[in-house]
């Protein structure tokens, strides 16, 4: 037997036993093929078994048949580093909050809403408590009072 065939043996059998279906195990095959390909250092070919497989759930392309960078579900997915995934809450759920923030504020005062505006805009806990006339404590309050009714 030669040693691609070996490869992809071994590949296969790793791949089966960590339960990765057909197209995934084809998948696996091929990377651990293109890895072994360009090897610099002799490893066993369960090695390359074991990174193809790796590759394969962590969904990383195959070099030549990649998306793009400026892909932007691949940025969602992948975040800028392939090790650093992008923390940024999904658009269904930015939409979400916007809603429930917009009635929590509907069924509070003018100041409440006032409150928020100028936090939003940037404003710290002291200016805002200035330009409203109120206390930096009735600030906080007010900000507890919004939040409380965000959740509801």
């Amino acid at each position: 037997m030669d040693a691609v065939t070996t490869l992809l043996n071994v590949t296969e059998k790793w791949a089966r036993k960590c339960g990765l279906d057909e197209d995934q195990i084809q998948r696996a095959m091929v990377e651990a093929w293109y890895r072994w390909r360009q090897r610099t250092k002799k490893l066993p070919f369960s090695c390359w078994a074991r990174m193809a497989v790796r590759a394969v759930r962590n969904q990383v392309d195959l070099p030549w048949c990649g998306t793009p960078p400026t892909d932007a579900l691949r940025h969602a997915t992948f975040g800028v580093m392939r090790e650093v995934m992008d923390r940024t809450p999904p658009p269904d759920v930015l939409v979400d909050h916007a809603e429930r923030f917009e009635r929590a504020l509907n069924q509070r005062s003018l100041k409440h809403r006032q409150m928020a505006s100028l936090r939003i805009q940037g404003a710290d806990v002291k200016q805002v408590a200035a330009a409203l006339n109120v206390s930096p404590g009735r600030v906080s309050q007010m900000a507890r009072d919004i939040a409380e009714g965000f959740d509801e």
